[in-house]
């Protein structure tokens, strides 16, 4: 019987374990870090002309009434102990600064940790400037600041990754963190949805369908005529409805995964697809600040290496793989530009390969000249043939995903002559390239 009760409490323990301390890829907390980063500094910029009126005793709030709409107990704010106007600005500008170092990813640890710190001083010095999306941009900066891992997708790991590949010509291993701070995240995300779907059934708008009609027409929150809003409410009702179910399905994950794992119905997915369309709609049609934006972000924190396949597998289907890039390994500027398409191939589409290595391009492209590679890069797609130059650079794009949105402005009009006239430049020159620098 202790035999069996110590077996229990062994796979009980092992479980706990496994479930806070469990090994996950930390790329989505990386990326998840960037974007609340860019988000959080776009928003504050906005409120470049406001800081002094915002936040300095020479605004509408002094000091000595902040008493008034804000708590007393477990409060700090560093902007309590000044309200001169030079004393604001040089905390707004190093929270900037912060938020910008932090979406880069130098310093990753440190300028999180500040960027959280100054972001909760202004609002706690001035309540009456926040929404609801401010209270989920701290909590998701908690979060961020206490995380292990958020150095996945940041410029420190890249000068670290660049030294390896000088090195070795791989990349470091994937960073990995504890699940705890995914567990933490996708808690949050519940008891945001789950109280808000609590207060929406406390009242009648929402389940007399007409909550949606109300909201968009209301005049402070209005991103459109009434016109063009007018012809969305034959739809109303059923967006008003959609939303409910919507967030009573975020009950659904505290199901095991292993569970929907058999039923093959990828719940996570589908949950947070709602949600892009939930909050793309209200980003859409209404001003409601950093709130749709800031949880966009937090749903790249609850991506994981499963959905990363998913999309990998979706895309895969466009075209036959791996795409076999020629890179002159001889030239260090050559050597760099074939560093940044590893960086940026999140897929594995793309096989680099020098072709100064006899016996790899021997592999590869044994009919190519080698003096042709040399005047320029070549491309070889699975079905043999071959493109060069700013067309296969162009061509790549469609492959990169960091590289997606500015693909379609490589098609216009008068784009390839001027981009074949800079490709053959550079390839030219290439050669004055000395110690990594040209």
């Amino acid at each position: 019987m202790n035999a069996i009760r110590r077996a229990i409490s062994g796979r009980v323990l092992s479980g706990v374990e496994a479930f806070f301390f469990a090994r996950r890829s930390a790329w989505p907390f990386g990326l998840m870090r960037a974007t609340w980063a860019g988000v959080a500094l776009i928003f504050l910029l906005r409120q470049w002309f406001d800081v002094t009126a915002f936040y300095s005793d020479d605004g509408f709030l002094p000091r000595d009434l902040v008493y008034l709409v804000t708590r007393d107990d477990w409060r700090f704010s560093i902007l309590d102990y000044s309200g001169e106007v030079w004393y604001v600005w040089a905390w707004y500008i190093t929270m900037l600064v912060a938020f910008a170092c932090s979406m880069l990813g130098i310093a990753p640890r440190t300028s999180t940790i500040a960027s959280f710190l100054l972001l909760s001083s202004f609002h706690e010095r001035d309540a009456m400037t926040l929404g609801g999306g401010d209270t989920v941009l701290r909590n998701v900066g908690f979060i961020l600041a206490i995380a292990p891992g958020i150095e996945a997708f940041s410029f420190s790991r890249l000068r670290r990754h660049y030294a390896s590949w000088k090195k070795t010509k791989t990349l470091l291993p994937p960073v990995t963190m504890s699940a705890w701070p995914y567990r933490l995240l996708l808690w949050q995300m519940m008891v945001l949805y789950i109280t808000s779907l609590w207060w929406k059934l406390l009242g009648d708008m929402w389940l007399d369908g007409t909550a949606v009609g109300a909201a968009l027409h209301h005049s402070i929150f209005l991103n459109w005529p009434y016109g063009v809003i007018n012809e969305f409410m034959p739809f109303a009702a059923y967006l008003t409805h959609a939303t409910v179910f919507w967030e009573a399905s975020w009950l659904l994950l505290l199901v095991p995964a292993t569970v929907w794992k058999w039923t093959n119905i990828p719940v996570k997915r589908l949950v947070l697809a709602g949600g892009l369309a939930f909050h793309g709609g209200i980003a859409v049609f209404m001003d409601v600040g950093v709130f749709p934006y800031v949880l966009f972000a937090a749903y790249l924190g609850l991506l994981d290496d499963g959905d990363r396949a998913w999309l990998k597998r979706l895309i895969d289907r466009r075209s036959a793989l791996p795409i076999v890039v020629l890179y002159d390994g001889s030239c260090r500027l050559c050597r760099r530009s074939a560093f940044g398409l590893r960086i940026m191939d999140t897929f594995s589409h793309l096989h680099l390969v020098d072709f100064r290595n006899a016996a790899e391009k021997k592999k590869v492209a044994p009919h190519l000249d080698e003096a042709q590679l040399d005047l320029t890069m070549h491309i070889l797609l699975p079905d043999d043939s071959v493109r060069t130059g700013f067309d296969a650079f162009r061509f790549l794009t469609w492959h990169l995903p960091t590289l997606w949105l500015a693909a379609p402005f490589l098609y216009l009009p008068g784009v390839s002559h001027l981009g074949r006239a800079m490709y053959a430049w550079v390839a030219q020159n290439r050669q004055k390239c000395a110690h990594d620098r040209c």
